[in-house]
């Protein structure tokens, strides 16, 4: 890789050791952390560390903006709403202050989208290509903001054809994924969520000559699939950067033994463990914006307000509460 043209870093302060630590200190703020744990930083200061050390580019790689699910339990619509608007803003903001420290600093998003529309669980193909063609127009002014899809990760390639090698070239079968499952608790509870939300998404378009107990079992063949590609995005990112570091990134929380990763709020002060793809946004009469199934918000009393580009639910009243809470794979 050709080497930044930037200085080496001599003076007392602006040492690699110095410029790592501010910019672990900005990427802890950023942490998605409800909690308030925790969190050792060694392995990212590390790492951090040594990629200003080797003057290389600082790349931030966060799986993001995939689609929109279909369920409009859930969602407003298949485009871009007020929650992407909101984390572009929150994602430009965290990119400025970091590049202020050290300016060969890439923000990679990388949406899964098209790896994941063959279930319905991000409408289909065109819906996809329809919603990153417009993430691709919002993020036009931030020049450190870098967008790519499985186009580009698997370029020439028809989407059906990124989806096999995606399974058969990087993700575990069954089997692997099973044995994944019994040795790591937080794959196990990610099964469990994925289960639950493709029982809904089934549910909402329910088919009288399937029983119940058929549908239960799609829904854990489809989180199991779900699953698998999770794990092979990741081993896919791994192959594509190659050997020179990076940081990974995710939109999901990651617990303190996830040291290898950093879950960060895409949204800025969010800590909830959903995300956009699944959500609504419903901005509380504080300003502040919460993630909520939009049937959620609607039968909460709250407004939508659709009359502009980004729709969100308006807060009129009480605080909403009850609201659901579930990760998934996708971000």
């Amino acid at each position: 890789m050709p080497e930044i043209a930037i200085a080496a870093p001599r003076r007392i302060g602006t040492g690699p050791e110095t410029l790592a630590g501010r910019i672990v200190t900005l990427l802890d703020g950023a942490r998605k952390n409800p909690d308030g744990l925790r969190f050792d930083e060694s392995y990212l200061h590390a790492t951090i560390c040594e990629i200003i050390s080797a003057r290389a580019p600082l790349r931030l790689v966060l799986p993001t903006f995939h689609g929109k699910c279909p369920s409009r339990r859930l969602t407003i619509g298949d485009l871009p709403d007020q929650g992407e608007y909101l984390a572009i803003q929150t994602l430009a903001e965290l990119h400025l202050r970091i590049a202020d420290i050290y300016p060969a600093t890439e923000l990679h998003l990388l949406s899964e989208g098209h790896f994941h529309s063959d279930v319905q669980l991000l409408g289909s193909d065109q819906a996809v290509d329809n919603y990153i063609a417009r993430i691709r127009d919002m993020i036009r002014p931030y020049s450190g903001l870098v967008l790519q899809d499985s186009d580009d990760l698997m370029p020439g390639r028809s989407h059906d054809e990124q989806r096999r090698i995606l399974l058969a070239e990087h993700s575990p079968d069954e089997n692997e994924m099973r044995c994944l499952m019994r040795a790591d608790e937080q794959l196990l509870g990610l099964y469990t969520a994925y289960t639950k939300l493709h029982l809904k998404l089934l549910s909402e378009c329910r088919d009288e000559t399937v029983s119940g107990r058929q549908q239960r079992a799609q829904a854990k063949h489809r989180a199991l699939l779900q699953l698998r590609k999770y794990l092979g995005f990741g081993r896919l990112l791994a192959k594509t950067y190659g050997p020179v570091p990076y940081v990974k990134m995710s939109a999901l929380y990651k617990s303190p033994d996830q040291i290898d990763q950093l879950g960060v709020n895409v949204i800025k002060g969010n800590h909830q463990r959903g995300t956009t793809s699944f959500f609504a946004v419903m901005l509380q009469r504080n300003g502040f914006p919460r993630m909520m199934p939009a049937v959620e918000a609607a039968r909460a009393g709250c407004r939508l307000v659709d009359t502009h580009a980004f729709p969100y639910f308006q807060e009129v009243q009480a605080p909403c509460v009850g609201t659901a809470s579930f990760s998934t794979s996708t971000e």
